[in-house]
């Protein structure tokens, strides 16, 4: 088992490309909007394929996500993902990535597995495709809820420079034992997806 939780640590310190790939640029038309609620079908669950694409993993309830919320509040970026059914099955990576600028972006992992299914969280942040460097936020936070099959985090905005608005990303992360790495995310159909609109931080 040490040797997997390894993998799960390692595999955190990676950006997903989607996350990347998303332009820091705001529309004029974009509305000013603090929260954003998304809805994913069921079954829209993706493996890793045998020649490193994403490929139709079926219908596994336990990381399929189906609906999420975030909200950039005046103290907290807050963001919270439900289940279609959470298990304490297989060792799980639930993954937050926002992005403060043009060029800086955080990222906090969770990663839950045989032993610790309550999760232990880590958070790094960096320059997009320059650096990244784990640190230390006091306030950070995350809760597992198996029974209402949700995972919440929470990042102050002090741990991000106060930011005026985020972009955030979300996905997650499944490893059977002796089967290949799946993932879900609340975006998208696919096997990864845009971000969330710019989310401004409330006035007043």
């Amino acid at each position: 088992m040490r040797g997997r939780v390894t993998v799960l640590w390692a595999a955190a310190l990676v950006l997903p490309l989607f996350a990347l790939s998303v332009p820091a640029g705001a529309s004029g038309a974009e509305d000013r909007v603090s929260r954003v609620v998304l809805k994913d079908p069921t079954g829209d669950v993706w493996g890793y394929g045998e020649r490193g694409q994403w490929v139709p993993a079926g219908d596994v309830p336990a990381a399929d996500v189906v609906r999420a919320v975030v909200r950039h509040g005046r103290y907290q970026v807050r963001m919270k993902m439900t289940f279609s059914d959470l298990r304490r099955d297989e060792p799980q990576q639930y993954g937050a990535y926002i992005v403060f600028s043009r060029l800086r972006f955080a990222a906090v992992y969770v990663n839950a597995r045989p032993g610790r299914w309550q999760g232990r969280h880590l958070m790094i942040v960096g320059r997009i495709l320059v650096d990244e460097s784990r640190v230390k936020c006091r306030g950070l936070k995350h809760t597992i809820d198996y029974a209402t099959d949700q995972v919440s985090i929470s990042v102050p905005r002090r741990c991000i420079g106060r930011p005026d608005w985020v972009k955030v990303g979300m996905s997650n992360f499944m490893f059977p034992a002796g089967g290949t790495e799946i993932t879900d995310n609340p975006h998208s159909a696919r096997g990864d997806g845009p971000m969330t609109q710019r989310l401004y931080r409330p006035v007043g």
